[in-house]
């Protein structure tokens, strides 16, 4: 007779626990075997075309929410990545789904639009200087380019110097988030 649903005991668990502890890890039988490219590729053939159901999809879903990580998984994920290369089809494709409307970032193309007139590479050298050609959250002087010239309200036609102020790229580039902090931010300088 099955027994699916049932549960072992606690008294059961801990004997299952102490007869696999000795096969765990190097002394498992099977420690440092892998598969020859033949087995391989029949397990890539036979998976082939095979995709979960809804319900299975979503029971894998579930079972992956609220995990926590230790710190040094989290390093060891992300370290995994570095230096993996990535083909030019995909490259195009990640650089693709971050433009447009399909960026985090997208506010319907207000970015795109272009400067008021005013805003010369004449008055953009002249705040760089009042600032002494230092970024002005970080402190940092420019890196082989030109600091960036930043609108404080966000108005790309408001050209006055008091709305300027220079910044370099990294700094530039945050400013575009929680934009209410950073006008309060500017605000105090």
């Amino acid at each position: 007779m099955p027994k699916l649903g049932q549960h072992h005991s606690e008294e059961s668990r801990a004997k299952i626990r102490n007869n696999h502890a000795d096969f765990s890890g190097p002394n498992h039988p099977s420690w440092g075997s892998h598969r020859s490219e033949e087995t391989k590729n029949r397990l890539r053939m036979a998976n082939t075309g095979k995709h979960p159901s809804a319900e299975t999809r979503l029971k894998m879903s579930r079972a992956g929410k609220n995990r926590i990580f230790s710190e040094e998984h989290r390093r060891n994920l992300s370290l995994s990545g570095i230096g993996r290369p990535v083909s030019d089809k995909t490259r195009s494709k990640m650089s693709e789904s971050h433009r447009g409307p399909k960026s985090t970032l997208w506010r319907g193309g207000v970015g795109e639009r272009p400067h008021g007139p005013g805003f010369s590479p004449g008055l953009r050298k002249k705040i760089r200087e009042r600032d002494g050609n230092v970024c002005m959250i970080c402190g940092s002087e420019p890196n082989g380019k030109h600091n960036s010239v930043h609108h404080i309200d966000y108005n790309k036609n408001n050209h006055e110097e008091s709305n300027l102020v220079t910044l370099c790229v990294g700094c530039h580039a945050l400013t575009n988030q929680n934009r209410g902090r950073w006008l309060m931010y500017f605000g105090k300088i």
